[in-house]
């Protein structure tokens, strides 16, 4: 993924959902993400986690839940793993919208927002892990983004500058954020949670 990233280790526990909207927010916010991506990626993020937590199960190893997410100037793309059993959300039919509320059945919601609102969705299995990958097309808002080459940044016209949502290069690493959770750009194996 490139850089800027972020990787967030959750707790299987669906309050957990908001923090990590929170550093994903930050992050959308200092990139400069429009604001209608980023209502369509909170919504994609809290769909995809709250499937994890509720239906993924680890078989006889530690729990384990990860959102990763980069930005490029032309995209965004957020990956949620978990070591639960295999399952393909993407395999699940589109849930029948012609059907009245009460006649509808129960579930696949989630997914058809995920499918609609992110421009790429992919699943994929690798040894003992679930990964949703979420990519999202995005316009950034006019106003370049500038920056004092200490990682601070400001939109052009403002001149006001704002303390960056990730911590620079040499300070990749921020005090954790409660619940196990911690930020860093880098691979998720370079987390140390505790």
């Amino acid at each position: 993924m490139p850089e800027p990233f972020i990787s967030v280790r959750v707790s299987r526990n669906l309050s957990e959902i908001g923090r990590v909207s929170s550093v994903l927010e930050s992050l959308c916010q200092e990139q400069n993400v429009a604001e209608d991506a980023r209502l369509d990626i909170q919504v994609c993020l809290e769909e995809g986690l709250t499937n994890v937590i509720r239906h993924s199960r680890p078989s006889e190893s530690e729990d384990e839940i990860w959102v990763l997410a980069s930005i490029t100037p032309t995209e965004i793309e957020i990956r949620i793993e978990d070591n639960g059993s295999a399952f393909n959300p993407l395999s699940q039919p589109p849930p029948p919208l012609h059907l009245g509320l009460r006649e509808r059945p129960a579930g696949g919601l989630g997914v058809h927002l995920i499918r609609t609102l992110m421009d790429r969705v992919e699943y994929e299995r690798q040894p003992g892990c679930n990964c949703l990958t979420m990519t999202k097309k995005m316009l950034r808002p006019p106003g370049p983004r500038a920056t004092d080459g200490v990682g601070n940044t400001s939109t052009s016209g403002t001149g006001q500058q704002r303390p960056p949502a990730v911590a620079p290069r040499n300070e990749r690493r921020a005090a954790d954020h409660g619940s196990g959770m911690s930020m860093l750009a880098g691979h998720r194996r370079d987390l140390d949670p505790d």
